[in-house]
């Protein structure tokens, strides 16, 4: 990110009205940066915009619109010359177990993992003039394990893995950097949406963190160019480890938690 203090820096936050990304977007507009509000609810953007005027563009946007969102992207580079940080927030939810996934699993892919794609196409080539940028995706625990009923999302969690990886090694050498940050359950409207679908797997109430605990790792993540950032207690981050050493005991670890859906889906019918 460089020497620039937060008032000289220009980010683009997508998802932007709502959950981890909204608490971004404040944060970043309290510490005085300029930002490019990305999202789906015009009013919702307008009065994120009107706690900091003159600070903030309101961009109301559907991530899935190519076109659209790059449109979107280069307005903000017309208006301030430059993109310091873009941060990935835009997002959605599916669960289901895999025989009755439907023709949501596209709108997932699309907001969660191909969005993410085409943003990053967008600021690309103003952060290669300046070289210098950072690329934030909000990732997942669901990116690192993949729970029953949560296929589809994992899917979408593990490509912004994948997405990270690729690019961090294309861009090395460029001065933009990229910065993946996992966290566990947040609470959000995302996460409400969920509960009122059935009982979650590994879900404590109290450890479910705050957006606005999410944003502080998002930016500091940003701040050190810091490639991998989960948001876990130790020992969730121990039995990932342990997942991957042992991946048959993890199976049958998944195969437990596999209960509340299944019944879940079974009391549906």
């Amino acid at each position: 990110m460089g020497r620039r203090s937060w008032n000289e820096r220009v980010a683009i936050v997508t998802g932007a009205s709502s959950g981890i990304g909204l608490a971004v977007a404040r944060t970043l507009l309290k510490n005085g940066a300029r930002v490019g509000l990305i999202g789906r609810s015009v009013a919702r953007l307008e009065a994120v915009a009107g706690e900091r005027p003159g600070h903030a563009l309101v961009l109301p946007v559907d991530v899935r619109d190519r076109s659209a969102l790059r449109v979107a992207i280069d307005r903000t580079v017309d208006e301030w010359e430059r993109i310091d940080l873009l941060v990935h927030c835009a997002g959605q939810t599916s669960y289901e177990l895999i025989e009755d996934v439907g023709e949501v699993a596209g709108d997932v892919l699309e907001t969660n993992l191909l969005s993410a794609l085409w943003a990053v196409q967008a600021v690309l080539p103003p952060m290669r003039r300046q070289r210098s940028g950072q690329i934030v995706f909000v990732g997942s625990l669901n990116g690192h394990v993949a729970p029953v009923g949560f296929a589809v999302y994992a899917m979408s969690k593990w490509g912004l893995r994948a997405l990270a990886q690729s690019l961090r090694a294309e861009l090395n050498g460029t001065g933009i950097g990229v910065s993946l940050v996992s966290p566990g359950y947040v609470q959000t409207p995302m996460l409400e949406t969920e509960l009122r679908l059935g009982p979650l797997p590994g879900y404590r109430p109290r450890t479910v963190l705050s957006p606005d605990t999410v944003a502080r790792a998002i930016l500091e993540a940003a701040e050190a160019n810091r490639r991998d950032v989960v948001l876990a207690s130790p020992w969730v981050k121990l039995g990932l480890l342990l997942g991957n050493l042992l991946p048959g005991v993890q199976n049958e670890v998944l195969a437990r938690v596999a209960r509340p859906p299944a019944l879940h889906r079974g009391n549906r019918r």
